[in-house]
């Protein structure tokens, strides 16, 4: 097992962090919730100096994360400015069950300030599914494509084996680790496979993550299976292009990141029809999509995937091809900038 540090890549753009207020600390302390959705819940920024930061700056556009306190927080303090308000998301454009609610925020935003409140997203969901608002916009999330190295300068099937990798929280039961392990128990009776598992650990008294070091040993599959806990953000990167498919078996996951910085490696993926990333896999094309919470459906997509080294490999292009075609940051700016111009009336 390896160690490493957790780090953000903030080579583009440095934060600046104005951390919590008084009264933000005393709400976190007071209820000892330190993790990072409780800090976006409940993590009240120091009010004063995010209306200097955002009033020194003088935006034309206010992008906040979900609705939350500091979210309204900077949309107001934006609009004292001039500034648009823009909103982005990880749930889905059709199908939000939220979406009545997100509606009478943006009638209540446009009565208060005079302007529509606009919501972007980079999950797409079913579009069958009628629940959603014309202020909602479909924007596939962007990577930096230079972070990888070109399709043809990869090595596959190192050490002539098959090499598995997924990207999770250890200490999240959703993320399905274990799940995974136990199909690559019986995948490895098969096929010459291996399986490095990359995780966030806070705890490493961790129940869940400690189930899967159990049953890794109690079936001794040490030396078949990498567990790297902690890894840094740049060195994750690099990675990805040391191994040939990207499973991913998370359930209620938003978008799933790591998803995406695979296949811009060149990956194919599996991943279940419950997780963000599935708006980008087609099947067949660069990956799978299987029933969530079911090994047997894992079990057979993986072997379907193992079972053809050619049908890896166009897999993997094509996924990178995809990112190139659809993800890359300037496609971003300009769907962002479109939004704007055929709304002009969020900017006055």
């Amino acid at each position: 097992m390896q160690e490493n540090h957790v780090a953000e890549n903030n080579d583009v753009l440095s934060p600046t962090n104005i951390g919590y207020s008084r009264v933000g600390k005393h709400i976190l302390s007071l209820f000892n919730k330190w993790d990072s959705g409780s800090r976006k819940k409940f993590g009240v920024p120091p009010i004063f100096e995010l209306r200097k930061e955002i009033c020194a700056f003088h935006p034309d556009v206010v992008i906040v994360r979900d609705y939350t306190l500091p979210s309204a927080l900077a949309l107001l303090f934006g609009n004292q400015v001039g500034a648009a308000g823009i909103v982005q998301q990880l749930t889905p454009k059709f199908g939000d069950e939220n979406t009545e609610i997100k509606k009478k925020i943006g009638r209540l935003y446009e009565s208060v300030f005079n302007r529509p409140l606009i919501r972007v997203t980079p999950i797409k969901g079913e579009e069958q599914d009628n629940r959603t608002s014309p202020e909602t916009y479909f924007i596939p999330h962007p990577v930096d494509i230079d972070l990888y190295p070109e399709f043809g300068d990869v090595d596959f099937f190192r050490n002539n084996k098959i090499n598995l990798i997924t990207v999770g929280r250890f200490d999240a039961e959703r993320k399905k680790i274990l799940e995974l392990v136990k199909v690559y128990e019986v995948l490895s009776t098969e096929w010459p496979v291996h399986l490095t598992i990359v995780g966030t650990l806070d705890d490493p008294q961790n129940q869940n993550y400690n189930e899967i070091l159990d049953f890794i040993e109690e079936n001794s599959l040490g030396s078949d299976i990498d567990i790297v806990t902690n890894m840094d953000n740049k060195e994750l990167q690099k990675e990805y292009s040391k191994h040939d498919v990207f499973v991913f078996p998370a359930v209620n996951e938003p978008l799933g990141m790591v998803g995406l910085e695979a296949m811009a490696a060149g990956l194919p993926i599996i991943c279940t029809e419950d997780s963000g990333v599935s708006t980008y896999v087609e099947e067949g094309y660069n990956g799978y999509i299987i029933q969530p919470r079911s090994e047997i459906a894992l079990l057979k997509s993986v072997k379907k995937i193992v079972s053809d080294k050619n049908c890896i490999n166009t897999m993997g292009e094509n996924s990178r091809n995809q990112i190139i075609e659809n993800h890359l940051p300037e496609h971003y700016a300009g769907e962002i900038e479109r939004i704007i111009q055929s709304n002009s009336s969020i900017v006055k």
